[in-house]
């Protein structure tokens, strides 16, 4: 993935948006913006790539009933709502936005801490993928499905973990 925050940084360059960089304190709100704007992409972007897996493990629920393997549903059912609720936690997550009255305030490390966990999450999703791709072929060859969902918990949990350490750095704890 590209760095999307570069990428928004560096295409302000209209003269009003100029201009107004000119202005005191005016060009650091920008910037700032900026970095949470790119880090809403990155986390959607996120989100849309666990997305197919989560499609995926919806066409292993439809192989198991067309084979009429209804014992594993329940557990497939189970995984997929984690992994829905990992995508809403993304999509939703705190941008980094500090009030002026909020107790808390978020200063341009700190977002781009946040920022560059967020960049490290890639990573992440292909080994979801991998877990998922292996819980599809064990359904489709016959193999231990149940060993293949354990992966699929293992690598959702390293995800809650992720998730919970960004919000650490947003709360200032990390």
């Amino acid at each position: 993935m590209r760095d999307v925050k570069q990428r928004i940084l560096s295409g302000r360059d209209s003269w009003l948006e100029q201009f107004a960089q000119s202005i005191p304190g005016v060009k650091d709100y920008i910037e700032r913006e900026g970095r949470r704007d790119a880090d809403k992409m990155v986390r959607d972007h996120l989100a849309a790539l666990l997305s197919a897996s989560s499609q995926k493990l919806l066409r292993v629920q439809t192989d198991l009933t067309n084979k009429m393997q209804l014992d594993l549903l329940d557990d497939i059912e189970r995984v997929k709502q984690r992994l829905e609720t990992l995508m809403d936690r993304l999509r939703h997550a705190d941008r980094g936005y500090a009030g002026f009255f909020d107790a808390i305030k978020i200063n341009e490390e700190e977002l781009e801490q946040v920022y560059q966990h967020d960049m490290t999450l890639e990573a992440g999703v292909k080994d979801l993928e991998a877990a998922v791709d292996a819980v599809f072929a064990a359904v489709r060859s016959g193999g231990d499905v149940p060993a293949a969902l354990e992966a699929v918990n293992a690598q959702l949990d390293a995800w809650d973990a992720a998730l919970q350490a960004r919000e650490s750095l947003l709360s200032g704890i990390a």
